[in-house]
């Protein structure tokens, strides 16, 4: 029996940006339209440039699988490096890895 590997689906409104620190990386700062979460999240500006006032949509996924039951990268291949279709070909931008840091302020049930 499988499970749906998307953890959490939104949409966000992008209200600042930030790329002082890093010649191809912006921070960006967004919050859902409702205002429920707020997030700070770096991104590849060279490949993906985003602007204040853009709308995104950020999914989160425990895999790549398109059914949730495995880590598409289980045999130490990196996730472009495997035929199988996988979540990734969705999407626009794909980060691949671990959160970096997670702040919950609140109550929340999506951990």
């Amino acid at each position: 029996m499988s499970a749906s590997a998307i953890v959490l689906e939104k949409d966000f409104l992008i209200s600042a940006t930030d790329n002082a620190n890093f010649d191809r990386v912006t921070r960006i700062s967004a919050s859902t339209p409702d205002g429920d979460i707020d997030i700070q999240l770096d991104i590849n500006s060279e490949i993906y440039p985003l602007e204040e006032g853009r709308k995104i949509r950020l999914v989160l996924a425990k895999t790549l699988a398109l059914d949730g039951s495995r880590d598409v990268n289980a045999e130490g291949r990196g996730w472009r490096e495997t035929s199988e279709v996988t979540l990734a070909e969705e999407y626009e931008y794909v980060c691949y890895g671990k959160v970096y840091r997670h702040d919950e302020h609140g109550d929340t049930d999506l951990m």
